[in-house]
């Protein structure tokens, strides 16, 4: 479809992100080891899947926004496959993810409208506890309220994407229910504005979920990067327990930590 436009948006996307988390990564290099990285992998693994996967944390804390936050974190974890689809899409329009063709396809399209109808339910309803609601320990900031916003627009744009080919007669994927709901309502528009919609859709899906990956080092929402490597690394040892400080070491001059490198690169 788009190769020349794509690549370059590709390109120049990873590049930038790729620079962020370098210079992230810098800190950790002046940092102390750690002696909890790897040991007990299937307790590291279950520990990621209750509390990443399962979100099993917040939904203890924050049932109803508890409960949203997670909605949209399992959409994106569905929704990711799509993205790939979007992005395999610019080189070729009929590419599928191998292994996601014939009926597990189809079951995959339907799971992923019905996320995305989720999530942007989610966004809203946050969205309305943010700017209406309220609640007193929430602190209202601009960027929870633009990653809302783009996470909207990618569940929008993905919507008017189906529903302009649908309304163009072209092929769109079996189960994909919003795509032809959508496209019910686009039927009988001038076919250069449905190609215009098409279009625009999917390049502003494609530059906003890279955008979005290169704005999450920069503020609160990074921990949607760390969270499940942070909660696989965490300490193993009883909650509480201090390491333990050579106070017989003559050489020593402080005790604890007063500089930076002193940390481990996990803390």
């Amino acid at each position: 479809m788009y190769p020349i436009a794509i690549s370059f948006i590709l390109l120049t996307a990873l590049l930038a992100f790729s620079y962020t988390m370098y210079r992230r990564l810098i800190l950790l290099k002046i940092a102390q080891g750690s002696d909890f990285r790897f040991s007990n992998i299937p307790a590291r693994i279950l520990t990621v899947v209750s509390f990443a996967v399962g979100q099993r944390r917040l939904l203890r804390r924050e049932t109803t926004s508890g409960l949203l936050h997670a909605l949209i974190f399992w959409g994106f974890c569905v929704i990711s496959l799509r993205t790939i689809t979007f992005f395999g899409m610019g080189y070729s329009e009929s590419f599928v993810i191998p292994g996601l063709a014939g009926s597990v396809g189809t079951a995959y399209n339907f799971l992923l409208n019905c996320f995305l109808v989720l999530v942007s339910l989610a966004c809203f309803l946050l969205a309305y506890r943010r700017l209406v609601i309220k609640p007193k320990r929430l602190t209202l900031t601009k960027e929870g309220v633009v990653i809302l916003g783009v996470i909207f627009v990618l569940c929008l744009t993905d919507f008017l994407f189906e529903g302009s080919r649908h309304a163009l007669g072209k092929h769109i994927e079996s189960g994909a229910f919003m795509g032809s709901f959508v496209g019910q309502f686009l039927i009988g528009i001038n076919p250069d504005i449905l190609s215009s919609i098409e279009t625009s859709s999917y390049f502003i899906h494609v530059i906003a979920i890279l955008g979005f990956l290169n704005f999450l080092p920069y503020g609160k929402h990074f921990h949607i990067i760390t969270a499940i490597p942070n909660v696989f690394l965490h300490n193993t040892k009883p909650l509480g327990a201090l390491n333990k400080m050579d106070l017989t070491d003559e050489n020593l001059t402080t005790f604890g930590v007063d500089k930076v490198e002193q940390f481990t690169w996990k803390n």
